[in-house]
């Protein structure tokens, strides 16, 4: 293998660790916003470095032929490390307006409007819930009065 393609393969495997940051961030703002339980976390975790391990199977066959060598390792630790170190806190930050703006709250808009049929029909349940406790207390009653007079 020649040196520029192994140095190609190094910037590669950086590129690599550079994403698989990236993607981590992207499940740590999605857990920031929703809350999950803690083994929702592990189950998420456990799948994000199945999902890792399986990119960077995939991305070391294509490009050196499934050769595995020390240097494709430390390059996506080197990218992990720099992505980590400068631009994921800021990252996270745009990452979160992002969300926020463009997923949560039209979603909550969506459900305000949804809800106004089922708030109608749940506000008619109560009334006719209502009625009914009064309804039946009332014949209650009069039952109380007719047996207290045999």
């Amino acid at each position: 293998m020649i040196i520029s393609e192994q140095a190609f393969l190094f910037l590669t495997c950086v590129k690599t660790g550079i994403i698989m940051g990236v993607l981590y961030d992207i499940i740590r703002v999605i857990r920031k916003i929703i809350k999950h339980p803690n083994w929702v976390v592990h189950l998420e975790d456990l799948i994000y470095w199945i999902a890792c391990g399986c990119f960077a199977f995939i991305m070391i066959f294509w490009k050196n032929y499934g050769q595995i060598r020390g240097f494709v390792f430390l390059g996506m630790l080197i990218g992990g490390i720099l992505y980590f170190t400068t631009v994921s806190s800021y990252f996270i930050k745009i990452i979160t307006q992002i969300i926020k703006s463009f997923i949560i709250v039209p979603i909550r808009c969506i459900m305000k409007v949804i809800i106004i049929p089922f708030r109608y029909l749940y506000d008619g349940y109560l009334n006719i819930n209502k009625k009914c406790k009064k309804q039946k207390s009332k014949i209650l009653n009069q039952l109380k009065v007719i047996r207290g007079k045999k």
